[in-house]
Formats: structure tokens, C-alpha cells, sequence
């Protein structure tokens, strides 16, 4: 029953009960009640009603009877808004209830949705979830980074693929490809910048429609460069391996199948153990920087005064490299660090190896240990063949190697200075090195935090 007809109903019931004796009537308006309510009619509506049907009963009555009518239109009222409001308080009781369920029910949804963005933002590849309309709907925080905005900025926008860090055309062709109705996913490769990125746009389905898309972004920049140092760890085993195991084979088959004089075996058996000792150094080396990266070589920190330790390492290449002449440069009141003596004597008996080595024509070799603000820093300069600029920035990386023509004869591993790298950050140091270009010469340096005043204090250690 509409609204205007429940109104006229309830205005004959009222009419027809004040002309008659009939109680039948009485027991309608409080059916009429719960109608009332059912189709919104307030107590005022009600009233309006009441007093409209009594002002048309009481026009044809005598006094006498109008007054017995008046009295008696009190009690059909009475019984109406009774049942209304009993009804009434029924309907707000359920509306409560109903809201209640309500509120609970978008708790459990928000709860859900901080459960997803949780989820979403300990995932480190950026993920974008559009609706069909390309709008943003939910976003992890490496997503929002890589277009430089915040999750709360971008949710409900446009997905601003002009912003993201690589070329854009192919994302707008997948977007294009899934409003097309494509069901399945869109994947590529793309690089920008110096940096490789994996993509793909997966439509989300439900019922075989499209419900929206999503979007993953894999930053593998750091996966190929360890697939070109696997591929480069490979090629340089092959022929750091290969060439030695090659000439140990063959004068151990010289020394089996002929019959040598004496000076001929001690200079084939000098040869297969250089050979034989590469392979060893090879295999420390690789050792070495394995354990360093993996955390399991743990300094042992201790008082060490560096003066003194350049000394020793300058006093050992001292015979075995004549051509060259080393000059140490301490500060007289250098203080101590706390370091792993071993580590930090590996670390520069390889910096003025490398010094000795790429030196071929002799020189001077300066060994020098300053205090500079809270490190001490400790240098190897030579006047060797130096470094071109653009090589600076990669000779602390494993395996890599300047090939220029001036040195391909020369032999290493390229692990070397990947070595000193970790040692340095082990302690809590850095490591550098500068050139003025090729036949400049170069200078490599490490710094190491200074020990606790007080620890020990190094004595005065000069020496040209």
C-alpha cells in the first residue's frame, strides 16, 4: 500500500469508527500501526490525520454526540500511536541491530584491507592493483616509490604510468591489450638508467570478467649483475684453472717420460710449484671472499698500531721486490685502532702487492698513515701504470679486472681488492682509490674508526 493510500485508509478508519458503535474498527487502527511505520508515516503524520477525519465527523453530529465522538476518536488514537510506537521502537531496535551488523561487517572489511596492504608492503617488487577504469586501488610502498608518491596520494587515481622509471609505452600497450578483454598476462624485460626491471600486467578475473589488473614490478638490476659475475666467475675459473693446471700437467709428464739432468728437474719443478701456488692463492682468494661475505670470518678486535704493522709488510716486499723503493709515512703520535691484525695485514699486503705489481718499471712505493678527524687512513701510492677514470668506480668489484693492452700480461683474479673492500666495511671502514689517469701513477686508501681514547697509544714509527 503507497503512502497516500495508507493515509486515506487510516482517515476512513477514523471516520467510520466515530459514526458507529463497531469496536471492529478500534482493532484495525492498530493493524494500521504497523503500516504506518512500514511505509514511514511519522506520529505527526498520524495527528494530522486523526485531527483532519474528526473535523469532518464532528461538522454533521449534534453537540451531545460530537462530544460522545471526541471521546471516543481519544481512544481509536491512543490505540494507533500505541501500536505505532511499539512498532516503532521494534523498527529502531532492528535498524540498530542492522547498523551494528553493519559497522562490524566494514570492520572486518577495513581489517581485511590492512591485512592486504600489510601483505602487499612486505613484498619487495612494486605491485599496483587498478580497477578496469585504470584507477589506482591499492598500491605497496615499493609501488608508490617508484613513481615518488605516497600510497594515500595515488589510491583512487589515474595510475600515472609516465612516472614510473623506465619507458611507459609498453605498459599502456598491456593496459590496452587487457581492455581489449585479454585474458591472459603481459610480461618484459626494460632497462632505464642503468637498471633492469621485470614487469607484467595480470588481470584479476572473477566469472570470466575482467575485475581489474595488476601490475608487478621486479627491480632484477642486482640478478644480472650476478648473472654477468657467474658468467664472468666461470670464464675466469676456465682460464685462471686451466692455464696452470695445463703447465703442471706438462712438465709432470716432462719429468715422468724423460730422462732429465738435474738442473732441468729443479727448474721444471719450480715451475709446477709457482703453478701449483697460483692454483692455492686462487682458491684462498675465493675462500676468503666468500667467508667475508657470508658473516662467518669475525674480526678479532684488538689494540693495533697500524705504524708498526706497515713496518712489517714493508720489510717483507723489501727483498722480494728490489726494484722499488718504499718510503713509510706515520705520524708520530698516531693512535691505535681496534682491528683484527691478520685481516688488516691481508689488506695491505695486498695494496702494495698490487702497488709492486702494476709498478712494472720499479719506483718509488709510499706507505703512509695519518689521523684524519675519527679514522685513521692508511694509503699505498705508486708512479705505476695508474687507473683511466671511467675504471675507477668498479675496481672494488669481484672479479673485474682492467684489460687495457699495458697490462693483459699481467696475471690475478680480479678478487684482490674485492678483499680489502670487505675487510674495510668489516671493521666499520671504507675503502678508495684515485688516479690521475693512465701513467699517473695511483692511490689507494682505507679508513678505520678510531679505538676508545686511552686503548694504547702506537709508538713513533718512521722509516724511509
Amino acid at each position: 500500500m503507497i503512502h497516500d493510500q495508507l493515509r486515506s485508509t487510516f482517515h476512513d478508519i477514523i471516520v467510520a469508527y466515530l459514526r458507529s458503535d463497531d469496536e471492529t474498527e478500534l482493532y484495525r487502527a492498530s493493524e494500521i500501526g504497523r503500516a504506518l511505520v512500514d511505509q514511514g508515516i511519522g506520529p505527526d503524520e498520524a495527528v494530522a490525520v486523526y485531527l483532519s477525519a474528526l473535523e469532518s465527523v464532528l461538522e454533521d453530529l449534534p453537540p451531545a454526540r460530537a462530544l460522545a465522538a471526541t471521546a471516543r476518536s481519544y481512544a481509536l488514537l491512543l490505540e494507533a500511536i500505541m501500536a505505532y510506537s511499539l512498532i516503532y521502537r521494534e523498527y529502531v531496535r532492528e535498524t540498530a541491530h542492522r547498523y551494528e551488523r553493519i559497522r562490524a561487517y566494514s570492520q572486518q572489511i577495513e581489517a581485511r584491507d590492512r591485512d592486504l596492504q600489510a601483505v602487499f608492503d612486505t613484498i619487495q617488487d612494486g605491485l599496483v592493483l587498478l580497477d578496469p577504469q585504470y584507477r589506482v586501488r591499492l598500491i605497496n610502498a615499493p609501488g608508490a616509490q617508484l613513481i615518488q608518491a605516497s600510497p594515500t596520494e595515488i589510491v583512487g587515481q589515474i595510475f600515472p604510468s609516465e612516472r614510473l622509471p623506465f619507458p611507459a609505452e609498453p605498459m599502456l600497450t598491456a593496459l590496452r591489450r587487457q581492455e581489449a578483454g585479454a585474458q591472459h598476462a603481459s610480461e618484459w624485460q626494460t632497462e632505464a638508467d642503468g637498471r633492469s626491471w621485470e614487469v607484467s600486467v595480470v588481470p584479476v578475473c572473477a566469472v570470466e570478467q575482467v575485475q581489474g589488473i595488476l601490475i608487478v614490478i621486479r627491480d632484477v638490476t642486482q640478478r644480472h649483475e650476478l648473472d654477468r659475475l657467474k658468467e664472468e666467475l666461470i670464464g675466469l675459473t676456465v682460464h685462471e684453472v686451466r692455464s696452470p693446471l695445463g703447465i703442471i700437467l706438462g712438465f709432470s709428464e716432462l719429468l715422468l717420460t724423460r730422462e732429465l739432468k738435474r738442473h732441468e728437474v729443479v727448474e721444471y719443478a719450480r715451475y709446477i710449484y709457482e703453478e701449483a701456488d697460483r692454483l692455492n692463492r686462487l682458491v684462498s682468494d675465493f675462500l676468503d671472499i666468500h667467508r667475508l661475505e657470508q658473516g662467518t670470518i669475525v674480526p678479532r678486535r684488538e689494540p693495533l698500531a697500524l705504524g708498526a704493522l706497515c713496518t712489517n709488510v714493508i720489510e717483507a716486499f723489501s727483498v722480494t721486490a728490489p726494484q722499488h723503493r718504499f718510503v713509510l709515512d706515520v705520524s708520530p703520535d698516531l693512535p691505535a685502532v681496534l682491528a683484527d691484525r691478520l685481516l688488516i695485514e691481508q689488506a695491505l699486503t695486498n695494496l702494495v702487492s698490487n702497488a709492486i705489481t702494476y709498478s712494472p718499471q720499479g719506483g718509488e712505493i709510499r706507505i703512509a698513515a695519518q689521523h684524519v678527524g675519527t679514522e685513521i687512513v692508511v694509503s699505498v701510492a705508486d708512479a705505476g701504470l695508474g687507473i683511466p677514470a671511467e675504471c675507477l668506480p668498479r675496481l672494488f668489484t669481484k672479479f673485474y679486472r682492467i684489460l687495457t693492452p699495458d697490462r693483459r700480461h699481467i696475471k690475478g683474479t680480479g678478487l684482490g681488492l674485492a678483499i680489502c673492500r670487505q675487510i674495510a666495511e668489516v671493521h666499520g671502514g671504507r675503502i678508495w682509490a684515485e688516479s690521475a689517469g693512465p701513467n699517473q701513477g695511483s692511490t689507494f686508501s682505507f679508513a678505520l674508526p678510531l679505538s676508545p681514547p686511552g686503548e694504547i697509544t702506537a709508538a713513533p714509527t718512521t722509516a724511509s
